[in-house]
C-alpha cells in the first residue's frame, strides 16, 4: 500500500526517485501528525519530509506525541515509534509503528495533504 500512498501524493510532492532513508535527528525541528498514517518532520532551515508509515499506527493522532529510540544520530525507515497514550498527568505506551521513508515535500503540498486529510480523503 506505500506505493499507492506515493501515487496519490498531492501536486507539488516529489516523486518517489527522492525517497530516503534516513534523516538527520540533529536537524529535525518538530513533528506533526496529519493521520494515522502519516507524519510531517519540519527541518531547520526549509526541509520538510513527509513519512507514509507502511500500515495505519492506532492512537497516533494530531497533537498527541509519540517517541522513538534510535542507536545512531539519524532517523530511519527501519525504525520504530511509539505513540504515548495520556493517563492521567503522565503518559503510557501506546502502540508501536514502523516508520517509512522519508519523502521531500514542498509547503504548498503540506496544505493540500492537511486539507485533504481534513476533508477525510483515504488516499489506500
Amino acid at each position: 500500500m506505500l506505493g499507492a500512498a506515493i501515487v496519490a501524493l498531492p501536486a507539488g510532492a516529489q516523486d518517489s526517485a527522492d525517497l530516503v532513508n534516513c534523516i538527520s535527528l540533529s536537524r529535525v525541528d518538530r513533528t506533526e501528525i496529519v493521520d494515522e498514517n502519516t507524519i510531517l518532520f519540519y527541518m531547520r532551515g526549509s526541509d520538510i519530509y513527509r513519512n507514509v508509515l507502511p500500515h495505519r499506527c492506532p492512537g497516533l493522532r494530531a497533537r498527541e506525541p509519540f517517541m522513538y529510540r534510535v542507536t545512531t544520530s539519524q532517523l530511519c525507515n527501519v525504525d520504530v515509534i511509539t505513540v504515548l497514550d495520556r493517563i492521567g498527568a503522565g503518559f503510557m505506551p501506546g502502540a508501536s509503528c514502523g516508520l517509512g521513508k522519508f519523502q521531500p515535500i514542498s509547503e504548498a503540498a503540506v496544505e493540500e495533504l492537511k486539507a485533504a486529510a481534513e476533508r477525510g480523503d483515504d488516499e489506500d
